[in-house]
């Protein structure tokens, strides 16, 4: 049967028949890449038809026979009648010796090589096309497509077929589908989505591939073929467009073609009576508002579009700018043309001589004189085009700004970028060139005009007059617009340099100068105007430093927002573990043939999937934890999987994962205390009796200052010292209270896998809660060694765990009718009090857990990092790699160039290594030139074994030196 479809006023129809046999001969002598169609053009032009571009589908299912000539004359008939310009059709089953022509009709084909069968081919008629060449390792999926130019733009056509079995569909089908390319074919998979009364596995990746790349199906249900056989139909032979497309398209099925997929005729004649959708009005050139509104009339658009860039010159300053601004007036020492016409006007005007006293001889001879030379002479060369002459002749501009210079182009920046890029690629080892491209938005229009001032008295001692010109230069700048032939109101522009000046590029790279001294030694800067490039080679002989700049830089990208698109398809996770798999790579100099496992435990890269368990369990954990305090956390607590799962979601996927856990204490996002009343009588002191750091002092000064602050607290203060203690998974709290000469103490069993943090702020609460009754003393001091924990409260304002909230209740009710101090002392320095809570503490992780199970959700995520961890150092199981820890050599006292080949022949996988027939093959030893270079060999060679390898790597890489054999490695 026949589709119908209108894409961009473009009408697809689609034939789903019995595949016809007939053939014919291609068109010999064109262009492999180029049809011309019964025209000869000179470049891609859009059809003639003005309406609509038909385009006919159909899975002919063979045209190998002169049997099969009617299904083709059918086709093209239908093609003919409804003015048809294209023509896809899959499953031809020609070979690439079969001609095939088809008068007034261009010919494109694709045939399948490894077995018979399959083959697609497209007809192509009145319009010029370009070939699209596509790979050809799409396992069984064959691909052909082609390019036409449509109201002046490019659209792709693209024909595909997959055959009937169990291989999914490849992942590089993403790639084809875009915001301008209509797929059609038989992908043989079903859905109800598009129309199938049950659904295959290929129909789910085909589902979920399509809401990754935000595509849609065409079809409206019907179903395109019809099985005599087993008396079952579906819908098989499918449309896909992008989004932005599908809303100007429509499709349907016409009538039928031979017996294959066939559905009821009458829907033919049903569709002929339908209107053609109308032509789509042309693109507005209207200006609207920030509201979304359009402007009522020229004027007011040219005014929005004045302020609008009025705007753009705008910048924000905070409080220590305006020093800035502030010297940048005071550096200026001279009479500007502003203050010249202050002064004029404020001039007696009658102090001015009149007519009778001026002489008419003398101002005639004053006017009339004409000297013999000019007192300045003309060199043949503007005085403001010295400028850069001298600039250049003082090295005032940094020889990495290649933009208006003469004698630097883009050419010679671009080329020295290039080269230095190839230049790492040649070394040994390779080195790999990391670059940032920089473009500085509107540069010109956000030139900081004070700051320009500073920086040209200061870095370029550019003073008096030209200072004083040039501070006037960008000063009282205003501006129209001109729309329509319409000028908008002026506005003053408040930074920036003028565009179109002879000056302005100057100033713009004296601006910018220094910019190049902001990178690390080992980095290269390149500028051309306000084009950056920033690269480097050498990230240090360190792994650990390449380390450092891939977390800095990849990690945040891989694992933001993963919460979001955790649920994506497969295929698109896989794409970000390459780029971790290929990043690790560069980290160890491991070989591309060596297992992704060992490269990543070498690496000490945890797999993408594995960090994300950990960051989906922290996410959703504390987004339930937040509870009615955010709105998201609220949809997630109440939404329940009780729905048919037709798409996964991130709520479906954490549901899957068991998300939340059931032991997670709440966390408030609201103060539990009024602002306005505060904690007034409740102090904290962060340090002694001086400022002091525990590590720049020796124990027992530390001990003299602590105890020098303990002397000063009131006789008549009870005294609470506090410690927490975690011994692996267990967690205690210690508790020693000394009032008016009676002392006590008592410990406390946290739950598991509390941290040593919250064990602090228990044995606080623990310690409030023992006095909290008590009313016969002065002040209450708490002194603790945790600093952390006493910031934490110190900033109440953020607090929202449950511990915490109960330390600030009670210190509420205290401080009403007390002073309550908080005081840092320093631990394991022999002060009796808190040796005593260190013990006790520890005496608490012993104990018999009573408490409640609830802990944070950040301490369950240091649960499940710490699960994660142990699962993730186990070594990879391999014949030959037998390294017991993850990046065993990373941190190796050697250049880079020595891990690389300790690595590899740990991995077995070395520089001569190849592969021939799907077996390895190395180079011959360059020492005994018997054998192949394997690792192994290359280590009995040399006397050594693998146990060398990790025992004594440096030993290793000395008799690879002296033997030469480090090209081999």
């Amino acid at each position: 049967m026949i589709i119908d479809v209108l894409i961009l006023n473009i009408l697809l129809v689609a034939n789903c028949s019995k595949r016809i046999k007939k053939v014919y001969k291609i068109n010999q002598g064109r262009a492999c890449d180029l049809g011309r169609g019964l025209q000869v053009k000179s470049k891609i032009r859009s059809p003639h038809s003005t309406h609509t571009l038909k385009i006919l589908q159909c899975n002919i299912n063979g045209l190998t026979s002169p049997a099969t000539r009617i299904k083709l004359d059918q086709l093209l008939e239908i093609a003919l009648k409804q003015d048809v310009k294209v023509i896809a059709v899959q499953e031809t089953k020609l070979k690439e010796s079969t001609s095939l022509k088809v008068k007034g009709f261009n010919i494109f084909r694709v045939y399948r090589k490894s077995k018979s069968g399959g083959g697609l081919a497209f007809f192509v008629r009145d319009i010029n096309y370009q070939k699209i060449e596509y790979p050809t390792d799409w396992s069984d999926l064959e691909v052909q497509g082609i390019r036409i130019q449509w109201r002046g733009k490019p659209l792709d056509i693209i024909n595909v077929y997959h055959p009937p079995n169990h291989k999914p569909l490849p992942p590089a089908l993403s790639n084809l589908l875009n915001k301008n390319s209509i797929i059609v074919g038989d992908l043989n998979a079903k859905h109800p989505s598009w129309g199938c009364s049950c659904s295959n596995a290929r129909g789910e990746e085909l589902l979920q591939l399509l809401d990754d790349t935000e595509s849609m199906i065409l079809n409206d249900g019907t179903h395109t073929f019809t099985s005599y056989s087993y008396n079952t139909s579906a819908a098989l032979d499918i449309a896909i467009t992008s989004s932005e497309l599908f809303p100007q398209c429509s499709w349907r099925v016409l009538d039928t073609i031979g017996n294959s997929r066939t559905t009821n005729s009458k829907l033919w004649r049903i569709v002929k009576k339908i209107n053609k959708e109308q032509e789509q009005c042309e693109e507005s050139n209207s200006v609207i508002d920030t509201n979304g509104q359009v402007f009522p009339d020229d004027k007011a658009a040219a005014n929005g579009l004045a302020v609008y860039y009025q705007e753009t010159s705008k910048l924000v300053f905070t409080s220590e700018d305006k020093s800035v601004m502030k010297r940048a007036k005071n550096i200026i020492h001279g009479c500007r043309t502003s203050d010249v016409v202050f002064q004029l006007n404020g001039k007696e005007r009658s102090l001015s001589p009149s007519r009778k006293l001026v002489k008419t001889t003398g101002l005639l001879r004053t006017l009339t004189h004409c000297p013999n030379k000019y007192y300045l002479q003309n060199n043949g060369k503007n005085d403001i085009n010295q400028n850069s002459v001298l600039l250049d002749s003082k090295n005032l501009i940094p020889g990495e700004q290649y933009g208006y210079r003469r004698g630097h182009s883009t050419v010679d920046q671009i080329i020295s970028f290039c080269q230095s890029i190839r230049d790492a690629q040649n070394c040994k080892p390779t080195h790999h060139t990391m670059a940032a491209l920089l473009d500085l938005t509107k540069a010109f229009d956000r030139v900081w005009k004070h700051k320009l001032l500073i920086k040209l008295h200061d870095t370029f001692n550019i003073r008096g007059n030209t200072l004083a010109w040039i501070s006037d230069f960008p000063h009282h700048r205003s501006m129209r617009v001109n729309f329509n032939n319409t000028f908008s109101d002026p506005v003053v522009l408040g930074q920036g340099v003028p565009q179109g000046s002879v000056l302005s590029p100057t100033l713009f790279s004296l601006y910018l100068a220094g910019i190049e001294k902001i990178p690390s030694v080992e980095m290269r800067v390149g500028l051309f105007a306000d084009d950056i490039v920033i690269c480097g080679q050498r990230l240090g002989s360190r792994c650990c430093n390449i380390e450092r700049h891939l977390f800095g830089s990849h990690w945040p990208i891989l694992e933001y927002g993963f919460p979001v698109y955790c649920c994506a398809s497969a295929a698109s996770l896989e794409k970000l573990e390459k780029i971790q798999l290929g990043a690790a790579r560069i980290i160890t100099g491991l070989r591309r043939s060596c297992p992704k496992e060992i490269v990543l435990f070498e690496a000490d890269l945890q797999p993408l999937h594995l960090r994300s368990k950990n960051i989906l369990t922290n996410y959703f954990n504390k987004l339930s934890s937040y509870g009615h305090h955010n709105k998201t956390s609220l949809y997630f607590n109440n939404w329940h999987n009780n729905q048919r799962l037709k798409r996964n979601s991130p709520f479906s996927y954490a549901d899957h994962l068991q998300l939340p856990s059931s032991h997670i204490e709440p966390h408030s996002l609201k103060s539990c205390l009024s602002p306005s009343e505060g904690l007034p009588r409740v102090h904290f002191h962060f340090n002694m009796s001086a400022p002091v750091t525990k590590q720049d002092l020796i124990p027992a000064h530390l001990r003299q200052l602590a105890l020098e602050s303990i002397n000063e607290i009131p006789c008549d203060a009870i005294k609470i010292y506090t410690d927490g203690s975690r011994l692996d998974d267990r967690a205690g709290s210690g508790i020693y209270i000394e009032n008016s000469g009676e002392n006590f103490y008592f410990c406390h069993r946290n739950p598991d896998f509390s941290s040593v943090f919250k064990s602090e702020l228990m044995a606080i609460k623990l310690g409030l809660e023992a006095i909290i009754n008590e009313s016969d003393y002065g002040e209450l001091w708490i002194l603790s060694d945790s600093r952390s924990s006493l910031q934490h409260l110190h900033n109440w304002t953020q607090v929202g765990d449950k511990t915490s909230i109960s330390i600030l209740h009670n210190l509420k009710l205290i401080s009403k009718h007390h002073d309550v101090h908080f005081q840092w002392i320093p631990s394991h320095v022999d002060i009796f009090g808190n040796e005593q809570t260190d013990r006790l503490a520890r005496e608490g992780c012993s104990l018999l857990t009573t408490s409640s199970p609830a802990i944070t959700y950040s301490e369950h995520q240091s649960k499940v990092n710490r699960q994660l961890s142990k699962e993730w150092k186990i070594p990879p199981s391999h014949h030959w790699y037998a390294a017991q820890g993850t990046g065993l050599f990373s941190d190796l006292n050697c250049d880079r160039a020595s891990k690389t080949a300790i690595s590899r022949l740990a991995s077995g996988h070395t520089k001569s290594l190849s592969f021939f027939e799907g077996r390895k093959t190395f180079k011959f030893c360059s020492k005994c030139k018997v054998q192949q270079a394997s690792a192994e060999h290359i280590l009995g060679c040399l006397g050594l074994s693998r146990e060398d390898l990790y025992d004594s790597p440096l030993l290793v890489i000395d008799f690879l030196r002296v033997n030469n054999l480090m090209d081999l490695v």
